[in-house]
C-alpha cells in the first residue's frame, strides 16, 4: 500500500530540515519539520518547534489508521518510556544521556515513516546506546525492562531486537532495522559513505541523502 504523502519522506525537501536558534542560550538547533520540539544540547531546555507541519495528520479523518495512533497520543510518552528515560537519567553520563535522546528522536522520525511496532522500537531506541558498552548489556537491558509494567513477552521481544542490532548483523526485523538506522544517524550530522551503505530503511537513507543537501544548502548560502 502506498504511503500518505504528508508522512512520506520521499516528498520532503531539505527546506524540511531547518535550524532555530534556541531561545535560552542561543545555540542552532536541528528540526525536521514535524517534530513538536527538541532538547537543546546546550543548556538542556526543551525548545518548541516554531514551524511545525503534522501534513495531513492535523486534519485528516484517516490519521488513527494512518499512524496508528492519534496526533495527541503520538505527543504523549507511554508509561514504559517515561519509566525508562527516568531509569537511565539516573545514572547515564552525560554524553550517554545525550546519544540516547538523538537516537529516540530518530527512530521516532523513522517509526513515522516507516511502521513498525512502537513499543519495540521506542523501548529499543531508548535502550541501546545506554547498554551498548556494557560487558552484558543483556543482563542491564532486561533488568532496566524489568522495571517497567511491560510485559515479559515484549521484554524478550526488545532483548532480540538489541542482539540483532548489536551484533551487526542484517536483521528481517524492520523494528530492528529502524533502531540500526537512527543509532547510525545519531553519530554524526553528515553521515559518512561508510554510515550510509549500513542504512536498512527507505527512511533512513532518505534522512542522510536529506542531510546532505541540506548541509551543502547551509553552507553555500551567504551569510
Amino acid at each position: 500500500m502506498a504511503r500518505c504523502p504528508g508522512q512520506d519522506m520521499r516528498f520532503w525537501t531539505a527546506e524540511d530540515i531547518f535550524y532555530v536558534a534556541c531561545p535560552y542560550c542561543d545555540r542552532e538547533i536541528e528540526f525536521w519539520k514535524d517534530e513538536p520540539f527538541r532538547l537543546c544540547k546546550s543548556c538542556q531546555k526543551e525548545v518548541r518547534n516554531p514551524r511545525i507541519d503534522l501534513g495531513c495528520a492535523k486534519w485528516c479523518k484517516f490519521a488513527d489508521q494512518c499512524l496508528g495512533k492519534s496526533v495527541n497520543e503520538q505527543l504523549a510518552a507511554e508509561p514504559v518510556i517515561e519509566k525508562l528515560k527516568a531509569l537511565i537519567e539516573k545514572t547515564a553520563e552525560p554524553v550517554i544521556l545525550e546519544k540516547t535522546v538523538e537516537v529516540s528522536r530518530l527512530a521516532d522520525l523513522l517509526l513515522t515513516a516507516e511502521g513498525g511496532d512502537p513499543c519495540q522500537v521506542k523501548t529499543a531506541a531508548l535502550l541501546i546506546a545506554f547498554v551498548a558498552d556494557a560487558k552484558d548489556f543483556v543482563f542491564v537491558a532486561r533488568e532496566l525492562l524489568e522495571q517497567t509494567i511491560i510485559s515479559a513477552e515484549e521484554n524478550e521481544m526488545i532483548i532480540c531486537l538489541l542482539q540483532d542490532v548489536l551484533s551487526d548483523q542484517k536483521s528481517e526485523s524492520l523494528e530492528a532495522a529502524i533502531v540500526n538506522d537512527a543509532l547510525i544517524l545519531s553519530d554524526s550530522l553528515i553521515p559518512d559513505p561508510a554510515s550510509v551503505a549500513k542504512l536498512l530503511t527507505e527512511g533512513g537513507k532518505m534522512m542522510a541523502e536529506l542531510r546532505m543537501k541540506k548541509h551543502d544548502h547551509h553552507k553555500n548560502t551567504p551569510k
